[in-house]
């Protein structure tokens, strides 16, 4: 039977009245904006024989059901630092965003305040993955312990957004798995959650959060790209609080959301070597799913403010569940399933909910000794998904128990508190008006204003002045008269601008008293008179100045006599001859990125690429390497024929250093024939490892060099590659030295005009 919390509490107190007071835990109010007016309302008469209560209640009735109680007095205004240090008490969840432990909340904090959070957990159990309804291998009974660590942080950075990211590594023990210890380190989350502007005591609020699931790969370091999951969830929180105290102490919230998992491709390779599912140890210890959830979930949540000791308390109650939906197709033969696994499919009614994983969780928040640092104490009690089993889903731990510690700060700076003290006040009469310019400097013919720009006085022993972000300065207190200002600026011609300062009015005397002064008479001059100067600068050209060096590639020193060609952010080329030291220089380049290119008929081309900033001496470095005595490249009319060959690393498509001038040849033989119009860059490997693995590498490798020839000069619209593994080998793959041979690169002419 399901019911709402209404519903419930009506259950409880029909037919009777109950009522509830705290004075030991006031509630702690939300946050928001204030009440409208920044004040209390007056308060509201009292019976004589009805003192005022603390804390908070509730009554509800055959007849009325639940209802608020009346407030004993008016709330006091609540100061919004004090609302932003209280809201320091929210934590995250196992993902990141603010939450509880894997319930999110629809609300955030406010804007500018961070949170971070460290939690360990830790389950074991006996007869859990091997029993007698799921045997293990024959064998009936199994012993498994797990510790884990997560850590999660968030930033609340605009009124309607939260970033949020986290780490999760564990290590799973079990006597009848090979291995017996499997670990999974540095599964990382990260998310966007947008929810509605806050907004204090709103009854109702919903938010909306996607999440990017990065795992680790399965025997071997770094992410696993195909395993890359995803999920998307709505929230919605039901807050029962009211201003100054009322109301009930409680938030409800609401998730529901869809996680498009891909965890499974983890151990494919694996799955592939052995020709068959790996075990549900495995499964259960690496995390694995092979279908995708919807994702259901409910969380109460109880806020009290406490005294010295126990300063805030959040005690909470969560239920979530992870209903499978196989978007993959995932096929499971139930005649084939590992350790006697049922198959998702199979499962119809309420079989689904026994082996969807789920869990109920409760745990309490609490703050003991300073705002933003938080304790958090939870267990995990598996609800299904713990003793019947499918071969598409990782099982549930029968419990866990979690602790951890968060702390959350604030960017923005308490106020300066203000006091009010009254002063006696002394009529006077009132000083003479300060006399001063105000300014702006500026481009001719631009009205932005110019910061940094230091104004000084000519001619007068005066202090000068610094414009604002603005362009802004004001001077001091100055006499009648002409001034001179001296304006300098950086990129700037040096400039001036002229102000008069005139003599005030005179103020009249002082009437009698009771008498008024006649219509029309101006009031005398109070506080300050200012006059306005502009002063306009003559921006200089803003250009900048590419210096550098053409270097050997081996530190010999630079090359002398180099050709340096320079394309600028136009598209516009230079052209320049290096000095006897390899020197060049270009003046007057338009800023932007520019691109550089140096040829020599004893060094393989060079390339260099920078940033010239206007107004500086911006220096890029051009690298070129010695041309071999000896060409290791031959072009022929069907094929580019390769004396030695590109080496890469073992297993990979990185490319080794000492290839980088036979690559340079290749590019350099290129661009010396611009008859060839396109070319095949074939990659193949030797007959070790699956076909599928050799054919990804050899396709990989060959993009590989392909990239480097495009970074070197040539047009990407004469290459193309491809890769063919194992398909094509030029001796059989019967020795070392032959499969050295076929693992090779070629390169095929496939259009000339010859």
């Amino acid at each position: 039977m399901r019911s709402t919390p209404h519903t419930l509490i009506t259950l409880l107190v029909s037919g009777a009245t109950l009522s509830l007071s705290a004075p030991a835990f006031a509630q702690q109010p939300g946050w928001g904006a204030p009440p409208a007016g920044g004040a209390a309302p007056p308060p509201a008469a009292q019976p004589a024989q009805q003192p005022a209560q603390p804390g908070w209640g509730f009554s509800a009735s055959t007849a009325s059901g639940f209802q608020s109680s009346a407030p004993a007095t008016p709330p006091p205004p609540e100061d919004d630092y004090a609302v932003r240090r209280a809201e320091l008490h929210q934590g995250t969840t196992l993902g990141g965003s603010t939450g509880l432990m894997r319930v999110a909340s629809a609300q955030s904090a406010p804007v500018g305040t961070f949170r971070l959070q460290a939690m360990w957990d830790y389950s074991s159990a006996s007869s859990f993955l091997c029993n007698d309804r799921s045997v293990c291998a024959s064998q009936k009974s199994d012993k498994f312990s797990r510790f884990g660590t997560n850590f999660t942080g968030s930033a609340t950075v605009a009124r309607f957004l939260e970033t949020y990211a986290g780490v999760r590594s564990y290590a799973t023990s079990n006597d009848q798995g090979k291995p017996e210890l499997l670990q999974v380190l540095g599964d990382m989350t990260l998310g966007l959650k947008f929810f509605q502007p806050a907004e204090r005591y709103r009854a109702l609020s919903f938010a909306g959060d996607a999440q990017l699931l990065l795992l680790n790969g399965s025997g071997s370091v770094g992410l696993n790209s195909g395993s890359t999951s995803f999920r998307l969830r709505g929230n919605a929180t039901v807050d029962l609080r009211q201003p100054g105290g009322q109301g009930a102490p409680l938030l409800i919230h609401l998730n529901a959301g869809y996680k498009f998992d891909n965890s499974g491709k983890i151990v494919n390779d694996a799955e592939a070597r052995r020709g068959r599912p790996v075990e549900r140890i495995e499964r259960f210890g690496l995390g694995i799913n092979r279908v995708d959830f919807a994702e259901l979930g409910i969380a109460f949540q109880g806020v009290f403010a406490g005294g010295e000791t126990i300063k805030h308390l959040q005690p909470f109650l969560e239920y979530t569940i992870d209903v499978p939906v196989n978007r993959q197709g995932y096929k499971c033969n139930p005649q084939k399933t590992s350790s006697e696994d049922l198959c998702l499919g199979k499962q119809t009614g309420g079989d689904k909910f026994k082996v969807s994983p789920s869990r109920l969780t409760a745990g309490l928040r609490f703050n003991t000794f300073m705002p933003g640092i938080m304790f958090t104490v939870a267990g995990d009690l598996g609800t299904s998904g713990t003793s019947r089993f499918i071969e598409e889903v990782s099982p549930q731990t029968p419990w866990t128990l979690w602790f951890g510690a968060g702390f959350a700060f604030d960017a923005e700076e308490r106020p300066p508190v203000v006091k009010v003290q009254e002063v006696q006040k002394i009529v006077q009469s009132a000083p003479p008006p300060s006399l001063v310019a105000k300014g702006t400097v500026h481009e001719t013919g631009k009205t932005e204003g110019v910061a940094g720009a230091v104004v000084t006085y000519q001619g007068r022993d005066l202090t000068g002045m610094v414009t604002d972000a603005g362009g802004r300065f004001t001077t001091s207190n100055l006499e009648p008269g002409t001034y001179t200002f001296a304006v300098k600026a950086d990129g700037y011609k040096d400039g001036t601008c002229t102000v008069t300062i005139a003599a005030p009015a005179p103020a009249s005397d002082p009437l009698p008293p009771g008498q008024m002064p006649p219509m029309g008479t101006p009031p005398a001059p109070l506080g300050q008179v200012v006059s306005p100067v502009d002063c306009a600068l003559e921006a200089l050209p803003k250009v900048g100045h590419l210096l550098g060096q053409v270097v050997q590639g081996e530190g010999a020193g630079g090359v002398g006599g180099a050709d340096v060609t320079l394309v600028d952010a136009a598209g516009k080329e230079r052209t320049t001859k290096a000095d006897s030291n390899g020197n060049y220089r270009f003046d007057s380049v338009a800023p932007g990125p520019v691109k550089l290119h140096a040829t020599h008929p004893d060094y393989l081309g060079g390339r260099g690429e920078g940033t010239v900033e206007p107004r500086k001496d911006n220096r890029v470095v051009v690298s070129m390497n010695k041309r071999p005595k000896t060409s290791s490249i031959v072009v022929g009319k069907r094929e580019i024929i390769i004396r030695q060959q590109v080496r890469f690393e073992r297993d990979s498509a990185k490319i080794l250093s000492d290839s980088s001038v036979l690559l340079m040849e290749i590019a350099d033989a290129l661009q010396k024939h611009p008859e060839i119009k396109l070319v095949e860059i074939q990659g193949h490997t030797d007959n070790s490892g699956t076909a599928q693995h050799n054919k990804d590498l050899s396709e990989q490798r060959a993009a590989a060099v392909k990239d480097r020839l495009v970074s070197l000069g040539v047009s990407s619209s004469r290459l193309t590659s491809k890769g063919f593994g194992a398909e094509r080998p030029i001796v059989p793959n019967v020795t070392e030295g032959n499969r050295a041979r076929n693992r090779r690169v070629a390169l095929v002419i496939l259009q000339s005009d010859k």
